[in-house]
């Protein structure tokens, strides 16, 4: 059987993440372009992005308990996606150079949280059921 998505619980995982990460990564650009004393700034904001894209997991897998971790591997793919594709169209009008390698290690770091997140509400739903605490 192929598994099947469901789009609502991705779509509203991916809400989540786009929300936080999409300020965070800003914000950490823009920290990161300044070669000042606030460029340690730009870790604080990673965190962000990266629990950004683990709550978006986590509400992606806890709409959806059957495929926690697909859902939570889809959200923060969709999530990325999106927000990619933005700014890889702003660096493209700018004239600034395209880091391919630097987008596919992002989106890898996107998945290994949504993973993440997913894994955290199936825990979460498991101990949970089980009565455990």
């Amino acid at each position: 059987m192929i598994p099947v998505l469901d789009q609502r619980s991705v779509a509203v995982g991916a809400a989540v993440s786009a929300v936080i990460v999409v300020p965070a990564s800003l914000i950490g650009d823009s920290l990161g372009a300044d070669d000042g004393d606030g460029s340690a700034w730009v870790f604080v904001f990673l965190g962000l992005v990266v629990v950004g894209f683990a709550l978006g997991g986590y509400v992606a897998a806890t709409a959806n308990p059957n495929m926690p971790y697909l859902h939570g591997v889809a959200a923060a793919v969709a999530a990325f996606a999106a927000v990619q594709l933005i700014g890889l169209c702003r660096k493209v009008l700018a004239g600034d150079d395209v880091l391919w390698f630097a987008m596919c290690f992002r989106a890898l770091v996107a998945m290994t949280f949504g993973m993440v997140g997913g894994i955290v509400a199936d825990s979460v739903r498991r101990r949970t059921n089980s009565g455990g605490g």
